[in-house]
């Protein structure tokens, strides 16, 4: 089983779930940062990193509008 996009030439794949990117932090830092009520929040919050995720916060912003 492999975490993939699907376009590897020399593998064949099947999709057995869909995945869901949510912002997450402890319940200290969300108190410290003043609740985090809405999408606009995050932009004062250290925002981590996944480099090989295909997901990112650009699009996770674009998508929360």
């Amino acid at each position: 089983m492999r975490y993939w996009a699907g376009r590897y030439p020399q593998a064949q794949g099947e999709r057995i779930l869909e995945e869901t990117v949510s912002p997450v932090c402890s319940p200290a830092y969300q108190a410290e940062m003043g609740g985090l009520a809405v999408a606009e929040a995050l932009s004062n919050c250290t925002l981590m990193h996944e480099e090989r995720m295909l997901a990112n916060w650009e699009q996770w912003f674009a998508l929360a509008g």
